[in-house]
């Protein structure tokens, strides 16, 4: 079905019909209100008021000659009654026929409600086109998007195979020098004479407890140092027996000595019961102190030596084991960075003929011992 062609309309049409149209109805609205009140208006008409006035006394003007006292008789005149107001009952228009708006102006007034309805059903028209078109557009900007998205992704796919073909290339080339450079190492280690490692292999001695003198050594960082444990531990007698009149007051009590050679000992001195043995010899009031733990603390001053100083004619190492006695054992206390100069120095220590012991220690544990502690054992 063909739609309907309505005529254009110049410029501002619209707005002029509004205007005449909205100007025609408050006319003719305000011509019908006019009327209406003339018609029902009503008429007042003023009440009528009757004044009744009093009577007034007569004054005698000539003289009056008093003879014996007589009775006199005055005759009064009562005032007239008031009359009663006389009410008006207001006057009742007859009504009026309402007034008929004049026939050209409705009939303007409707030809403009008509041609105002038309436009409104353009506008109508006009503004579904105009959204039919928009989502058109929006479809075409929609497509037009996805094109330039799918345009972009081929774009970064050609660039990457173009990258991986560029690495794979410059992978090529780098096994390719990778296998030149195996194929002249290989024809070099056929000229040369296969390199042969010995391994040593010595059979372990039985562990036997350490009783004589003992000679402690601290391997740490891949040094070595000397821990002189036996002489802390007389210097630590000799302070006890210095401070023994406090100490047997004393429960528990801490303290330390050095710093020697580096390094500190610290200890606990605590009262312990005596056993019955003791109080049969010493009686029941005897009192016994006794060493409960110790530990050895490094500190600035230490003096530590590498595997080649050590191993070296005139290190402190060395002069420290010549010190020894006869059937000295060495104790090695060693942390898990250092086993392979242990390993140095143990082969060294048993080829002159000493005996070795070696405690492990983890990281952060200092060297410390105990009346329940163990001995070393050295082979």
């Amino acid at each position: 079905m063909a739609r309907k062609q309505h005529k254009e309309q110049g410029f501002g049409s619209d707005s002029f019909l509004d205007v005449l149209a909205n100007m025609v109805g408050i006319l003719i609205i305000l011509i019908v209100i006019v009327g209406m009140r003339v018609s029902r208006a009503p008429v007042f008409v003023p009440e009528a008021t009757v004044e009744v006035l009093p009577a007034v006394p007569t004054v005698l003007d000539d003289p009056v000659e008093l003879g014996p006292p007589q009775t006199l008789v005055w005759a009064v005149e009562s005032p007239p009654l008031p009359l009663p107001p006389v009410k008006s009952k207001p006057l009742i228009p007859a009504p009026v026929a309402p007034l008929a708006p004049p026939q050209d102006l409705v009939d303007a007034s409707t030809a403009v409600q008509t041609d105002l309805t038309a436009l409104r059903a353009h506008s109508t028209e006009t503004e579904e086109e105009a959204q039919s078109l928009a989502r058109r557009v929006g479809q075409q900007e929609q497509s037009l998007a996805q094109t330039r998205r799918q345009l972009a992704a081929a774009s970064i796919d050609h660039e990457a195979i173009a990258k991986t073909a560029r690495l794979t290339e410059d992978e090529r080339a780098k096994l390719q020098s990778d296998l030149v450079a195996l194929e002249t190492a290989l024809r070099e280690a056929c000229q040369q004479a296969p390199q042969v490692k010995i391994l040593k292999h010595t059979l372990t001695p039985v562990s036997q407890l350490v009783r004589g003198p003992e000679l402690h050594f601290r391997l740490s960082g891949n040094r070595v140092s000397h821990v002189p444990i036996d002489t802390l531990v007389e210097r630590l007698q000799a302070q006890i027996q210095r401070q023994r009149e406090f100490l047997l007051s004393q429960e528990y009590y801490e303290s330390s000595v050095g710093p020697l050679d580096g390094y500190r000992m610290e200890f606990v001195l605590e009262r312990a019961p005596p056993t019955a043995v003791e109080e049969l010899n010493y009686g029941v009031r005897m009192v016994k102190l006794e060493v409960t733990s110790w530990s050895i603390k490094p500190e600035q001053g230490m003096f530590e030596e590498t595997t080649e100083q050590a191993l070296r004619r005139g290190s402190h190492f060395l002069n420290t084991m010549e010190t020894a006695g006869v059937g000295a054992t060495l104790t090695f206390w060693v942390y898990p960075d250092s086993f392979e100069l242990h390993r140095a120095l143990q082969d060294y220590a048993q080829t002159q003929g000493w005996r070795v012991a070696a405690r492990p220690l983890p990281d952060g544990v200092p060297i410390a011992g105990s009346p329940r502690g163990s001995k070393s054992l050295s082979q």
